[in-house]
């Protein structure tokens, strides 16, 4: 099981599930807050489908400024969205999302892969270049890879693109696990690979390669799970696996500092699955950064000069 976390004015939302998904709602103190919700099989499932469907999950999350809850939701197949207290309201629309078998409604290209959200996340559309206030861009990451394996959409037009890995339209993305967006830069996590794409007004940028590190155990090396982005342009890296870390590196890519080892401690990630982050002040002492790992059991805040402000079980 893989958890989900997000921060909005403060407000930590951690999405998880084991018998049902659910979303609550937490302070930064670790505090429960009235707020948040669990829920089944999406309300578009009925007849033998409904019956057959095996729940629901929450791999990915993202809270926009209308308060709507994102939430990705593999097992279910689709983005569904929810108000803070779990009403469900119109999610992204399938048809238009990569499918098997489905047509892509701006090439008109026959697409193989299945539709399989891994994550999706919201960034504020700039105004000024849009020139309408309630735009937004949602960015949505399909489990596994493809050439359709990671989109935008913009909900107020009701119209998805594909992004073009490493800018070729024939390309194909490699185990999407996770997605983020910041203003005009998005990124993609892929684990196999071990490398994030990072795309500028979603055309190709470059690519950030996991810094070397020593295999573990099984020989295995950590791959990225989750990224965020910090006004001044570094990112914190989230990586599983063994060993498990949490990262530093400048706009570029190139390692600052190691801000978490591989642990079960607090002060420690172990297997973490997403990250989040919230500028709450002019130096990296008061810049909180939230983590969820523990197969999604636990939440560690952290600032970002690696101090660990503490953790708390959901």
């Amino acid at each position: 099981m893989h958890g989900s976390v997000c921060i909005r004015q403060g407000i930590v939302y951690v999405g998880n599930h084991a018998r049902s998904a659910s979303v609550r709602t937490y302070d930064l103190d670790g505090h429960r807050l009235e707020s948040g919700f669990a829920f089944g099989p999406s309300r578009a499932e009925s007849g033998e489908e409904e019956r057959a469907a095996p729940g629901a999950s929450a791999t990915g999350l993202a809270v926009d400024d209308d308060h709507r809850v994102w939430v990705a939701d593999p097992v279910g197949g689709r983005v569904r969205a929810f108000t803070l207290f779990g009403a469900e309201l119109d999610g992204l629309p399938t048809d238009v999302l990569p499918g098997e078998s489905a047509s892509s409604p701006v090439t008109g290209e026959r697409q193989a892969e299945s539709y399989v959200p891994s994550g999706v996340t919201h960034g504020p559309v700039d105004v000024a270049a849009f020139g309408v206030e309630q735009d937004q861009v949602l960015l949505v990451g399909v489990r596994g890879g493809g050439r359709h394996a990671v989109r935008r959409w913009s909900p107020a037009l009701q119209r998805g693109v594909s992004l073009r890995s490493f800018g070729d339209p024939k390309g194909r993305f490699q185990d999407v696990v996770g997605v983020a967006l910041d203003e005009r830069l998005a990124f993609v996590c892929e684990a196999r690979p071990r490398r994030v794409q990072v795309f500028r007004d979603f055309d190709y940028h470059f690519t950030i390669e996991v810094p070397a590190a020593r295999p573990g155990p099984s020989g295995a090396l950590p791959q990225p799970r989750a990224i965020a982005a910090l006004p001044d342009g570094r990112l914190v890296l989230a990586l599983a696996g063994e060993p498990s870390g949490l990262l530093l590196l400048d706009s570029s890519g190139r390692l600052l500092r190691v801000l978490a080892e591989h642990g079960e401690d607090d002060g420690e990630v172990f297997h973490p699955s997403d990250v989040a982050l919230e500028d709450a002040g002019a130096d990296d002492r008061h810049k909180r950064l939230v983590v969820i790992d523990r197969e999604g059991e636990r939440v560690q805040v952290f600032t970002v000069a690696g101090t660990c402000y503490g953790a708390f079980d959901v």
